[in-house]
Parts: C-alpha cells; structure tokens; sequence
C-alpha cells in the first residue's frame, strides 16, 4: 500500500475546500439550441463538418508524433521549461507565475475585486459596471486578466465611462451560482442592476463594439407624429412602440429594449396615443402575424415589460419554418419549449394541431409550442427521433430533452373521417371526442415537468464490462459520465471524440498514450467518449474533436483546450498549468 506524501496531503486538503456547484436560474433561455436550430434552417451542418474534416486530413499521424516527441523533449529539460523548478513539488506552481500574480489581486482603483459583501452595492450604485467572473486557475482566465485591467485603468469604452469588477467564482460560490457561470472567463454587463451577458469572442473589437452599442446606443427611436409611427412599424415584422407624457415612465421601457434585439420607438404624441388606441404611459407591440397586443401591466415594472414582450412576439404556436419567429423564441425568459412532429397525414395532423393550439393558449406566455414538420431531419437527429416515430412531442428546456409518453394517437380504432348514409365523408365524432383530451395530457405532461417528475433523456451506449487497460484512455458513455467526470474527486480530461473524424482517429493513439503517462497519478483521469452515440447534462459538441477540462472542486465547469497545437508536450503542459502533476517526473509516494 502506499501513501501519498504529506506535500500531496496538503495540496489535495486545500483542493477539497473547493466548490461543486449546481447549476439553476440562467440569465438566458437556452444558448446552445439556438445554434442548432440556425444550422438545422441553413442546412450546413454537415457540409461545415465535411469541410473541416477535409482540411484536418492533411495532417498526419507522423507529423503529430514528430511534434509530440519535440515537445515532450523540450519540457524534460531542467525544469520541463517551467518558470520555477525549485518551488515545483510536480509540475507548474502557478502561484509563482509572474503573469498570474501581478493580475490576481488587482488594483482596488481600476478594478474593484466583488464579493458577496459589496457586490450588490457596486453593481446597483453605479449606471454601468462590467463585472468579470473568473477562475485563478483557468488559462483562458488568466489570459484575459490582463487585457480586463488595461480596460478597467482608463474606465472608458470609447467616451464613456464605466466601472470595472471582478469576482473569483472560485470563492464567491453563490454569486458564481446566481449569475449561473458556466465557463471562464464570463463578462456580465449591469446596467442600473440588471445583468446581461456577453457570449461573443474576446478577441479583437467584439467586447467593445459590444459595450458601445449597450452603453451608448439610444435604445429607442423618438416618433414625432402619426406619421413617423405608420412608417415606423412598416416591414417590421415585430415592433414595439411606447407612448409617454413623462420621460420619467421611460427608464424600465429603455432596459427592456437593451435586451431584445427587436426595433422599439417612443413618442408623447396625443394624436398618435388615440389613434392606436392606447394611454399614455402606454405600451404597444406591433406584429405581422397578428394584430397589435396592448400592454396592460405597469410600466415601472420591467419584469412584467420583458415578460409581456417574451410573450407576444411569436404567435401562440410557431412554425419551426420561420426563422424570424424561432430567433425570437429564444430570445426571452421563456424556457419551456414544446415540439410537435406532425405525421404526413394532413388530416390527422389537422386534429393534433388543434389540440396542441388548445393546450397553447392555455399556456401562453408560460411555454413555447412549436410545430415541426416531418421534413427537418438535423432536428429530427439532434432529439433523435426517426420518422416512423411521427406523431411524438418533445419538450427541451435548459439544454435537456424530455419525450412525451402520453397519446397522440385518438384515431386508433376509429377513423378521422367517415361516410354517411347519402355517401358523404364527415368528421367522425368519436375521433373527435377521443382527440379532446389530447391538449388536456399536453398540460400535464408540462406540470409534470415543472413539479421536477420528469427524466430527461440522454443517449448513452452500455457502459464498458472490464477496466481500460493500463495503455487506453477511460471510456465514458452517456450513463457514466456524471459518475466518472462530475462526481468523482479528480481531475479529469475528457476527450469527445465522432468516429467517422479523421483527425479524431489520427489523435486517438496520442490520447492513449497521454492515459499511459498519468496511469499513476491516482489525482487525473484521461478519459475519451464518443459523442455521436453518448450525451451528458452540459455536455455540447459542436465539433471533432473537443476536449474539456474538468477541474476537480470546480465541477460541472469545464475550460476547454483550444491550445492550437495537439500534442503530447502541449497536453502535459495544459495539464501541469492547472494540476501542477508532471508526468515526465515521477510520482512522490511513502512507502509504509
């Protein structure tokens, strides 16, 4: 048996006191599904993915274990290449890091580091504070660090000026939860108190073209007249239009327009607040698909504003076709989305999507109907429905799928249509009454989903019979993966890997071999999952291969690599940066 040192001791007790998260309440609907839906409406998934993979074939497996072999030998040099070889127990000692230390602590004057004491006092006293939410480990993290104060020593964004903070998610775990940080780094505008996301790149002009327009921009137009109304909502297809006497109404409505990217305008026009049929303070959205909606609520509320507008700027059911009304539907706070995938037979599928209207007016404002046709095979693959599967209804909310189990079948043993006595086809009452209680199980099976009865689904392969061997990388299937990466007290590197991927199939022997060299070190797991086949809560691939980083006390974040170079000097450095393990040196063990 064997004992790991008092060194080891010490650096695993102070890794426990980290945190394990759950995630809860999202700033934002769903992210990820808004990315698949727009490459399911321009069809290029799969032509990006053939693209790509022919660009990745021209690399070959030789010149990846040439740079491997280069790597690992510049690192095995005194030190391994790192900073400071004296201080390392095994591997990087990143408090050591110059880089790191000079922008950990910060300087109170351009950048005030929040915690959970002062943090609602600064983001609520001041009109605009960018807030970074960070992790002192994260390479991506630390890399921003220093570009976030040289923002933050000027406070200017253009000619504006704004205040800087930063939080270190790592130790303010409830600010980290609330402001549901999934990744690192994670920026979170607050204008006046409320938080916005920014989900661009970091890189380049993106952030700051970003803060001007949430700054700067007025975020509605000012309407003159009648006239300037009319032309205002002509060719939008949805527009919202507020008529106030007192520009002290106008706070809440301006917050609100920051964070839909719909077209708002304003006007203290009398003429214009009776021709359309509103009050001053008063609120108007204009649509193409149906006829103005009136807000009724109170305008000092934005809550009620944003909720009034999630609501009614998609109709009631959408069609999955619109690409307009679809962007829309993700934009809100709504999160419940229900998909209908009609079957061929018009009018069968007639009688389903009344009662899917049905249960949707009962639920407007509450969850999202959509219709999907049998002819949208991406979506079809992605909630893994096939269409001899048709009808059948899935509900994705908060980046997990759920099936109906429920009947959408009424016509069974009674046919839609039949033919009376004089030879004349008529809807046949029985299947009528039978297809009634269709929109009433809809209900249910949503309530069912509120109340936490539901189980999401997950594809998943059988799990392994037998341990990898001491040269092959962990596998993990869709049933494991919470067990192997999430709830296990380590380190883990996770390979997602598609089988028909070249490069995925190039870099399969390194990633073994890369299991081989850690084998001993009990703190990491190399592990691999075929994500064609295999899915996991928070787990979404977009390409092959991606790998992710699982920091033990800091899970279910993940950092990705995306260190450019994929070979085995690169991922020992990657690793040794957040888990100070070297596995070109030995492991330290006390032999009892």
């Amino acid at each position: 048996m064997k004992r790991a040192s008092s060194t080891e001791q010490k650096r695993k007790s102070s890794n426990s006191k980290a945190r394990s998260k759950a995630l809860s309440w999202p700033l934002s609907s769903p992210r990820f599904f808004l990315s698949v839906l727009l490459l399911c409406l321009s069809c290029n998934w799969m032509n990006s993915a053939e693209a790509t993979n022919k660009q990745d074939n021209r690399k070959t497996t030789t010149a990846q274990a040439q740079s491997s072999n280069e790597g690992t030998a510049r690192r095995s040099k005194n030190g391994q290449g790192y900073d400071n070889a004296y201080e390392r127990v095994r591997g990087i000692n990143v408090e050591d890091d110059a880089g790191v230390r000079q922008y950990q602590k910060g300087t109170e004057e351009h950048v005030k580091v929040l915690t959970e004491k002062n943090f609602r006092k600064i983001t609520t006293e001041h009109e605009h504070v960018l807030v970074l939410f960070y992790a002192p480990w994260d390479g991506h993290s630390k890399r921003f660090l220093k570009q976030f104060h040289e923002m933050g020593t000027s406070h200017e964004i253009g000619e504006h000026k704004m205040k800087f903070g930063k939080v270190d998610a790592t130790v303010e775990k409830s600010l980290a939860q609330e402001f549901d940080v999934e990744r690192y780094p994670q920026l979170v505008l607050f204008r006046r108190g409320q938080p916005k996301e920014f989900r661009g790149s970091l890189i380049g002009e993106g952030l700051k073209k970003w803060l001007r327009r949430n700054t700067h921009h007025k975020p509605a137009a000012w309407l003159e007249g009648v006239d300037d109304v009319h032309v205002f909502t002509i060719g939008r297809p949805v527009c919202i239009v507020g008529f106030f006497d007192d520009t002290g109404h106008l706070e809440n409505f301006h917050a609100a327009a920051y964070d839909f990217h719909l077209d708002f305008g304003e006007t203290s026009s009398k003429i214009a607040t009776e021709k359309y049929k509103t009050k001053q303070p008063g609120i108007v959205m204009f649509r193409d698909f149906d006829k103005p909606a009136h807000y009724e609520g109170n305008v000092n509320n934005l809550d009620e504003i944003k909720q009034f507008i999630a609501t009614n700027m998609v109709p009631k059911v959408v069609d999955f076709k619109k690409k307009d009304q679809m962007e829309r539907v993700f934009e809100g706070p709504i999160a419940t989305n229900v998909f209908l995938f009609k079957q061929e037979n018009e009018t069968e599928a007639k009688f389903l999507e009344d009662e899917f209207a049905k249960a949707a007016e009962a639920l407007y404002g509450k969850v999202h109907f959509i219709s999907v046709g049998h002819d949208e095979p991406t979506l079809y693959s992605f909630f893994a429905i096939k269409p001899k599967d048709t009808p059948t209804v899935r509900l994705y909310a908060h980046d997990l799928k759920y099936a109906y189990k429920g009947s959408l079948n009424p016509q069974i043993g009674d046919p839609a249509m039949i033919t009376d006595a004089e030879g004349n086809e008529k809807p046949n009452p029985d299947f009528a009454k039978k297809s009634s209680s269709v929109a009433d199980d809809l209900i249910r099976f949503i309530d069912a989903y509120d109340r936490g009865k539901l189980v999401p689904i997950l594809k998943s392969e059988k799990p392994p019979k037998s341990a990898p061997a001491a040269n092959e990388a962990t596998v993990v299937v869709g049933r494991t993966f919470d067990e192997i990466v999430i709830q296990s007290k380590k380190h883990v590197l996770v390979f997602f890997y598609a089988p028909w991927c070249q490069t995925s199939k190039a870099l399969m022997p390194l990633w073994d071999k890369l299991a081989e060299m850690y084998r001993d070190y009990d703190e990491v797991v190399i592990a691999k999952m075929d994500a064609t086949k295999n899915e996991a809560k928070g787990v979404h691939v977009k390409s092959y291969p991606t790998i992710y980083f699982y920091k033990n006390g800091d899970k279910p974040r993940h950092e990705e690599y995306d260190e450019g170079k994929k070979d085995l000097g690169s991922f020992i450095h990657f690793l040794g940066e957040r888990t100070k393990l070297d596995p070109t040196r030995p492991p330290i063990h006390d032999e009892f």
